[in-house]
């Protein structure tokens, strides 16, 4: 089954449970993401020769909660593609494996590739604008290669100031306050996961686990586009 059939199948309510429920923060851009929705039921689909699978992956801040992990996959193949920089019609073409049937329901099937179809903006033009910067990036580095720094997870560091660790704790504090919006009453987890910690070391912890998120995102998506050029 490819992922067009199973967005004819669900309805758009549904898909909105499972959207918020499993990316909370995107409560308040559910217009945007339905509005998405209903553009892809009208668009034809294209083959990419890739696979949708989503596959329940630890968190990298959080190693004992897992989040759905959408990726592409090719048959006789061990590897695993990014699939957020592909086009809308490659994506409606892609079936969605079997296991990934059994495992979820279409709703949150469709949720998840939603959020990652859309993780760069809720146009295929605002997509392809990341897309042109990103390309840029790539020719910059080839061009001027002693700009570049090697990539060694096992010397990362990241020492974090008072000033820094106060500046952590505003923001965190700050988002606390908008809990509510993506929570309702029920705190509870963010009691858990935030409040109820020891800050300072907390907190350089969060720093140290984000900047390490956000290198392999960026190395993971400079590999993806390499490939496909």
């Amino acid at each position: 089954m490819i992922l067009k059939e199973l967005i004819n199948q669900v309805e758009w309510p549904d898909v909105a449970i499972a959207l918020v429920s499993d990316h909370p923060w995107c409560r308040k851009s559910l217009d945007g993401y339905r509005i998405v929705f209903e553009t892809l039921s009208l668009m034809d689909t294209v083959d990419s020769g890739f696979c949708i699978k989503i596959e329940l992956s630890p968190d990298i801040l959080e190693p004992k909660r897992l989040y759905p992990d959408v990726v592409g996959i090719k048959d006789g193949v061990d590897e695993r593609w990014g699939l957020s920089f592909s086009p809308w019609k490659e994506w409606l073409g892609m079936v969605v494996c079997q296991d990934t049937l059994d495992t979820f329901s279409a709703s949150r099937i469709v949720a998840n590739c939603l959020y990652d179809m859309t993780f760069y903006g809720f146009t295929e033009e605002t997509i392809n604008q990341e897309i042109l910067k990103l390309e840029d990036s790539i020719k910059e580095s080839k061009e001027h290669p002693e700009r570049l720094h090697e990539y060694k997870p096992e010397e990362m560091h990241v020492e974090i100031s008072m000033k820094g660790y106060l500046l952590c704790l505003d923001r965190w504090l700050k988002w606390g306050n908008l809990a509510k919006e993506y929570y309702g009453e029920d705190l509870s987890w963010f009691k858990e996961h935030f409040l109820n910690r020891k800050a300072p070391e907390y907190f350089d912890e969060l720093e140290r686990q984000t900047l390490k998120a956000a290198l392999k995102e960026i190395i993971w998506e400079i590999e993806d586009v390499i490939k496909s050029l």
